[in-house]
């Protein structure tokens, strides 16, 4: 069912939604600061994760990083023997050659020339490495290097190269000692245990071993979406990322040796499990969503019990109330805080005491009206008598013109008689509908004739108008001597009888039009209704207790008058109505 727009704004108005939305309001903050607490936790969790994981990396390479060490500085005490007497290449191969065979990590050592060829080596006869890149590299070198030889002649793998350059007393560069260790010399020995997985790899990504889990490939481990080149660099750094079997790991990079060979340490970070990886990285704003949901939950049930109820039961009271029911119920709220049943009390004496003032009040009124409507009808009684009294002096007056005087003044009594007859019989005390009361006297207009016996034929257009009676008694007496005014110059009709119109109709800023037409002709009256008289004077003093404004035209044969006034408000005539 779909809901209207005033039943969706009446919903979003209900006190449990608004409540829930204001509680809402005032427990996010408290639900981010909690998301950002475990965040921050999370965050300082994993940096000393990757932080710890920097020093099992360090640790894990001791080995290498010491062969490094000691392969530097066999080559700088082999520089030092050599500067002594380059030239003596029979003591420089012994030295070379008892280097290589009391330490099994080394393959080669040797003196090498600014010619590159090596005729003081660790092995027999010279080697030419001239065209070598790694020699053009290093014999203008002035300072200790370590560095991956790929090109290597001495052995079937690459090697880490060892380099001191041989400088005599004079400043003068007289070649390089080269000490080899290859690469298989760096892995660690079987059986050695390690916290992480390790790579070691050179800078543009080649990895030179690996020690991992049984079940672990060095590719399986290495970063998702990120080459081993790329991880070069020269500071040591953490991070955490997915490897490329899609589980969650904290890697280091150190360096080696930089720019030349780096080692990647590796560690779960969790599970390997991938839904738990999920679970882990949701937790830290899940449990805050969480309390946040239930607290408002808890907060809604609470207002929902203590407040939202008891309200419903007292709305529902008030509205029986307000609907018409004088029916006094009690209203349960036993279950209810001590405010709630105080407002309920409260609620119930009141409307037992507006119940005895109604009653009070309808008994009063009933017997106010009963004496008003007496006074009426004694008025209309009276005016009545005066009528008769009237028409007994016009049988004994003896001229046309008097009779005719006293007729028009009978005529007037009467429709004041009529209106006080009509006026509270149409509507209220404080109100009366202008259709009624003109349509009643109207009929009775109707019923007269001219002084040949023609009927008047009355035609009439009432909006039905409320009218305090301040305004409806002169507007009645108006309507009734303009009525009297054209009927007695309205012209004949085809159909034999004299024809008038009355209109009561709304105009705009809350005003009134009353108008009255009937048709003139010229010839049978010789001349247009008189705007003076005594017609004319009442017909003013009736327009100016309206405050309305009089105007009078005629065209093509007709006359009309119309009275143009403001409708007063009713609260006015209910100012005015009697009160206990």
């Amino acid at each position: 069912m779909t809901q209207t727009p005033e039943g969706r704004r009446r919903l979003s108005r209900r006190l449990g939604l608004q409540m829930a939305f204001l509680l809402a309001l005032v427990l996010a903050p408290f639900a981010m600061i909690s998301i950002l607490q475990m965040t921050l936790l999370v965050q300082e969790s994993r940096a000393r994760s990757e932080a710890a994981l920097l020093g099992d990396t360090m640790r894990a390479v001791s080995k290498e990083l010491r062969i490094i060490r000691e392969s530097s500085g066999a080559a700088f005490a082999l520089a030092a023997a050599v500067r002594r007497d380059p030239t003596d290449l029979n003591a420089c191969r012994s030295i070379m050659r008892s280097l290589v065979r009391t330490d099994t990590r080394y393959v080669f050592a040797g003196f090498v020339p600014p010619d590159g060829v090596i005729r003081c080596g660790s092995t027999e006869g010279p080697i030419d490495v001239s065209q070598d890149p790694f020699f053009q590299q290093n014999v203008d070198a002035l300072q200790p290097q370590v560095a991956i030889n790929r090109n290597a002649r001495l052995a079937d793998e690459p090697i880490l190269a060892m380099t001191e350059p041989v400088i005599d007393s004079a400043g003068a560069v007289l070649g390089y000692v080269l000490v080899s260790v290859p690469r298989s010399a760096l892995e660690p020995a079987q059986g050695d245990a390690r916290p992480l997985d390790l790579v070691t790899f050179t800078a543009d990504g080649e990895i030179l071993y690996a020690a991992t889990a049984p079940e672990q490939t060095a590719e399986g481990l290495l970063p998702e979406n990120r080459a081993l080149g790329a991880l070069a660099g020269g500071e040591p750094v953490a991070f955490s990322a997915r490897d490329a079997d899609g589980r969650q790991r904290v890697y280091s990079v150190i360096p080696i040796i930089p720019d030349e060979i780096y080692a990647l340490g590796a560690r779960l970070l969790a599970d390997d499990t991938h839904w738990l990886d999920s679970w882990r990285a949701t937790l830290p704003a899940l449990l805050p969503a969480a309390m946040w949901l239930v607290s408002l939950i808890v907060a809604f049930l609470a207002a929902d019990r203590l407040v939202i109820r008891n309200i419903n039961k007292l709305s529902g009271a008030f509205a029986a109330f307000a609907g018409g029911s004088r029916e006094i119920r009690e209203i349960d709220m036993t279950k209810a805080p001590a405010e709630m049943q105080d407002i309920a009390a409260s609620f119930t004496s009141m409307a037992e005491s507006i119940t005895r003032d109604e009653a009070e009040l309808e008994d009063t009124i009933h017997q106010r009206e009963v004496l008003l409507r007496e006074v009426h009808h004694r008025v209309k009684n009276n005016l009545q008598l005066i009528a008769s009294i009237m028409n007994m002096q016009m049988r004994r007056v003896g001229t046309s013109a008097e009779r005719q005087m006293l007729k028009g003044l009978q005529d007037r009594v009467l429709s004041l008689a009529s209106v006080h007859k009509e006026l509270f019989q149409t509507s209220g005390l404080a109100d009366v509908r202008m259709d009624e009361l003109l349509s009643s006297i109207t009929a009775h207009m109707e019923r007269l004739s001219d002084e040949d016996g023609r009927p008047y034929v009355i035609a009439h257009e009432l909006a039905p108008i409320r009218m305090t009676p301040d305004q409806a008694v002169p507007l009645a007496l108006l309507a009734t001597e303009a009525l009297n005014k054209a009927m007695r110059h309205t012209s004949l009709s085809a159909d034999g009888t004299r024809r008038v119109v009355l209109e009561l109709r709304r105009a705009a800023d809350n005003h009134a039009v009353l108008s009255v037409e009937n048709a003139f002709d010229p010839d049978e009256h010789h001349e247009e209704p008189p705007a003076e008289g005594l017609s004319a004077q009442l017909i003013r003093g009736f327009a100016s207790q309206l405050q309305g404004k009089v105007s009078r035209d005629g065209a093509a044969g007709t006359y009309r008058l119309s009275v143009s006034f403001e409708v007063k408000a009713l609260a006015e005539g209910e100012e005015r109505a009697p009160t206990a």
